[in-house]
């Protein structure tokens, strides 16, 4: 009897040694589809957060550039960028009347001019006006700053010149200039420094 229990135990050692043998491949498997399954979702949270980053990062270089070299779009009308600057330049609301805004810079050299064409009606242009105390002008000064005026197909400078004129200087030698058209409805504003 003992021999047969010794058998027994022996056969069951044997049955279960083996089993754990044969099976011991598939907690290991699981164990390493968990491991990969949690590195993977880790490696794509992380990537996730690297381009959330980078996409952060441009939109605030993106800002920063803005601020320090302004875009000026003078070969397309009504563009973003056309809109930001009328907003920091012209200081009036962007009213459904204002359309067609073309604008300009050249600041090279110790000086610098922005010259800015857009179409709106008669109240935004006496709205502008006041917003920047102009008066009319029948001074030379039209002449002066016609001088530093650019050629381009929306800023013709013979024919501004013929329409009202009404200027403003301040004492840091910043000077605004500003003409209105009442047929076509379109506004001229030109600001330079000496």
């Amino acid at each position: 009897m003992i021999a047969l229990l010794y058998k027994t135990i022996d056969v069951g050692i044997l049955v279960t040694s083996s089993y754990w043998k044969r099976n011991a491949i598939l907690p290991l498997i699981f164990t390493f589809s968990l491991l990969s399954y949690s590195c993977n979702r880790a490696s794509d949270t992380g990537k996730e957060l690297a381009q959330k980053s980078k996409r952060e990062l441009l939109k605030q270089s993106g800002k920063m550039m803005d601020k320090l070299f302004p875009k000026f779009d003078s070969a397309q009308a009504d563009t973003e960028n056309n809109r930001k600057r009328f907003k920091e330049f012209i200081q009036v609301d962007l009213t459904p009347d204002i359309h067609g805004i073309y604008c300009f810079d050249d600041r090279m050299g110790i000086d610098s001019d922005f010259s800015f064409a857009f179409y709106c009606n008669y109240e935004t242009s006496r709205k502008i006006i006041e917003k920047h105390h102009l008066k009319a002008d029948t001074s030379e000064n039209s002449r002066v700053s016609k001088g530093l005026q650019h050629d381009f197909p929306w800023w013709n400078k013979d024919s501004i010149a013929l329409l009202p004129f009404y200027s403003a200087d301040s004492g840091r030698k910043l000077h605004r200039n500003f003409w209105y058209d009442s047929l076509q409805q379109k506004a001229y504003y030109f600001e330079y420094d000496l």
